[in-house]
């Protein structure tokens, strides 16, 4: 097994890279084994990626806190890399963590430092989510939050189209506006019948 029985250090860190690549989204748990040992080899080439896949496979398995001990020894040692990345996973962090108002500084400040940063394609989605759970569910937090999902769902390549509608309908139902919750269930009826818990978002209305 070259992973341990070679002395060629740079194979052994390559094969353990590709292991954790492969197993990052199918057993995130078994990616972490690995890049447990690479995150150890400070000075290798591959220090930095596994560091990093490191932080996004305790995100994926829920273990907040040690994702973002992660991301922030990341953002010590590579002050100026992946920036934009590190910025938008943190945020996630903390919004899973109901640290609101972190989430809120990571996704805004990422908006207003880099327009044209690939990852302001998914951050009005989790910028709704945040503002809508950070304060009471006024009029004016529901007002922003229609107005981020309506920008979100602009993107044709937009991921959270679904949950983005879902959410669109009980905003648009708790502001007594039912001409838009309608046309909103009607485009869930049209193209997302196969998703799961439908029924029960339909019944809603």
């Amino acid at each position: 097994d070259v992973r341990t029985n070679t002395t060629d250090k740079t194979l052994r860190n390559k094969s353990l890279m590709a292991l954790s690549k492969y197993y990052i989204n199918i057993n995130p748990k078994t990616a972490i084994i690995y890049l447990q040992i690479l995150t150890k080899y400070k000075n290798s080439n591959e220090h930095k990626p596994s560091l990093l896949l490191l932080g996004k496979s305790y995100l994926k398995i829920k273990k907040y806190k040690l994702a973002e001990k992660i991301f922030n020894e990341f953002q010590k040692k590579y002050p100026f890399e992946n920036i934009d990345e590190v910025k938008f996973l943190k945020g996630r962090i903390y919004l899973s963590m109901k640290k609101y108002k972190q989430a809120i500084h990571y996704f805004t400040s990422l908006k207003n430092e880099n327009p044209f940063s690939p990852y302001l394609k998914e951050i009005n989605f989790y910028l709704a989510l945040a503002r809508l759970s950070s304060s009471s569910y006024s009029r004016r937090n529901r007002d922003m939050a229609i107005n981020l999902l309506k920008n979100y769902l602009k993107n044709k390549k937009a991921k959270n189209k679904y949950n983005s509608y879902v959410l669109l309908i009980d905003l648009y139902i708790a502001n007594n506006d039912y001409r838009n919750s309608k046309n909103i269930i009607s485009k869930i009826i049209r193209f997302y019948l196969k998703e799961n818990g439908v029924e029960e978002v339909i019944y809603k209305y």
